[in-house]
């Protein structure tokens, strides 16, 4: 991929176009400019140079850098945009200079506001025209930052200038280095505060989750137990009917009962009728052969 660089640093192209290196800063990247162009001392990671570059441009003439360079200062950061994503990325933090002293950035971040205003996709030298500026002003630049899989956003405050300007503040105003510090305690607050507010975004949906788990577990537990109720109420209708076959059942038997009582009474009397009756017969019997002896007597 070929991937467009530039330089975002404490000082102009106009330093280097007028030969000035009196902070020894253009001399540590001197190296790597060439003509119009910044080239990164590792092009093969993410891409190579061309002439689109933020320190420089072609129509920007040595009359506009020298009355440039004394106003305008950027803030210690060299950027280079990939082509294939056209995100624009930190490639080089500049010793002493404002990024530096905030330690925040890192390499590899990617600038995605310049003072809150979305800047994704745009190319190097609408960011050059918005993060240069005067000496002690501030510009506030967006970036976000990947590791892993976690992705963080934040926000930080730079003041522009070159190393020397920031020396000139810590011997003019003894408590720039306190206030500095405290920018960069806040700073890295902030940024402690924007990762807490992630992980606390995590966990919550991490709890919503979890909620809605038990919703979904607790629903069909409820409807489990509605379907066993049912079951239960059927079972109960089932046992009831059950239990009026059962009475049905016994009042029967207790009928039949009484008619089996009933038929062995009947029948006993039956027994005494026919025991009577053979006993009769048999009376009678005697009766007449009695009688038919003493006829014979007579006879």
């Amino acid at each position: 991929c070929c991937c467009c660089c530039c330089c975002c640093c404490c000082c102009h192209r106009a330093a280097r176009m007028s030969n000035m290196d009196s902070s020894g800063f253009y001399s540590s990247y001197q190296s790597n400019i060439a003509g119009n162009n910044y080239m990164p001392e590792n092009s093969s990671q993410r891409g190579t140079g061309d002439s689109n570059s933020f320190a420089a441009t072609k129509n920007f003439s040595d009359s506009d850098a020298a009355s440039a360079a004394s106003s305008l200062a950027g803030v210690g950061i060299f950027f280079q945009q990939d082509s294939d994503t056209n995100e624009v990325f930190v490639k080089t933090i500049v010793k002493g200079g404002s990024a530096d002293r905030s330690g925040v950035l890192r390499v590899g971040d990617v600038v995605v506001r310049v003072d809150h205003d979305n800047v994704e996709g745009q190319p190097l030298s609408t960011l050059r025209s918005r993060i240069l500026g005067s000496q002690g002003s501030y510009v506030t630049l967006g970036f976000r930052r990947r590791e892993g899989p976690e992705t963080t956003y934040y926000d930080v405050p730079l003041m522009r200038g070159s190393p020397e300007y920031f020396e000139s503040l810590k011997a003019t105003q003894p408590l720039q280095d306190e206030i500095e510090r405290l920018r960069r305690q806040n700073t890295h607050l902030e940024a402690q505060r924007v990762q807490d507010a992630a992980e606390l975004q995590r966990f919550r949906s991490h709890m919503e989750a979890q909620r809605q788990e038990f919703d979904h577990k607790f629903l069909a537990m409820d409807d489990s137990l509605a379907r066993k109720d049912e079951e239960i109420l059927r079972l109960k209708h089932e046992l009831m009917g059950l239990d009026d076959h059962r009475r049905e059942a016994t009042s029967a038997k207790s009928e039949l009962a009484k008619l089996k009582e009933s038929m062995v009474d009947d029948g006993r009397r039956a027994e005494e009728k026919e025991s009577l009756r053979l006993h009769y017969i048999e009376d009678l019997k005697h009766k007449m052969e009695d009688e038919r002896q003493r006829m014979e007597e007579h006879i």
